[in-house]
């Protein structure tokens, strides 16, 4: 999901895309709508705040700096956006332990890729049920059950009549940004290294790196 794009194009349609995936990760709706006018803040070229809260605005009420007014330079600056902290806890202690950055890019034309994105993306950009694309996301994996794979498949059928008409906020293709996942054990401790590179021009865009230890 590319967040620059979307901030800045329909604010009404960024709100309920963003809401739907935070509700999904059962974000408290009270934490959900305060980061994203405090997104909306951070991006817009404007010094009005979109909620209640000015410090959406005027971060030195809060001891920092920002917000940009323009849009995110790199992906990590949304971490100094307000509320974001609270966000990611409450995220990754929901059901889905969801980690932002596996969704979010600045990256890309604006539309969302059914052949990469997750299921929780794919749901909430389509104003989808959470569960409702399960069937798809199987069907995706192609014959070798393998994602990422040159068999994987995207079957608009496997997913409600409305996505088949949201043809301008979707692709079915690979896009120009590639997901790599390199994970490895040493001494009881296991590693995960994360790369998104892009196609054209070829570049490591983000890299991020999990550890997980057995002891």
């Amino acid at each position: 999901m590319n967040l620059n794009a979307l901030l800045l194009g329909d604010r009404n349609e960024a709100r309920r895309i963003l809401t739907n995936l935070f509700s999904g990760w059962e974000v408290n709706a009270t934490t959900s709508s305060m980061v994203i006018d405090a997104l909306l803040d951070w991006t817009d070229a404007d010094d009005m705040t979109t909620g209640t809260d000015e410090a959406t605005e005027d971060y030195a009420r809060i001891g920092k700096s920002g917000p940009r007014n323009g849009p995110f330079l790199r992906i990590e600056e949304v971490e100094q956006v307000r509320g974001w902290p609270e966000l990611v806890k409450e995220a990754r202690e929901g059901p889905r332990g969801a980690d932002w950055r596996k969704k979010f890019t600045i990256f890309g034309n604006g539309q969302l890729s059914l052949m990469t994105a997750d299921e929780d993306v794919i749901e909430a950009w389509l104003d989808l049920r959470p569960g409702t694309a399960a069937n798809f996301m199987r069907a995706r994996l192609g014959p070798d059950l393998i994602p990422g794979t040159q068999d994987d498949v995207v079957n608009l059928a496997l997913l409600p009549a409305t996505a088949a008409t949201a043809t301008n906020r979707i692709s079915t293709g690979w896009g120009d940004l590639w997901r790599v996942t390199s994970t490895g054990s040493v001494g009881g401790v296991k590693r995960t290294l994360v790369a998104l590179i892009s196609r054209n021009p070829p570049m490591v865009r983000s890299r991020w790196v999990a550890e997980e230890t057995g002891r």
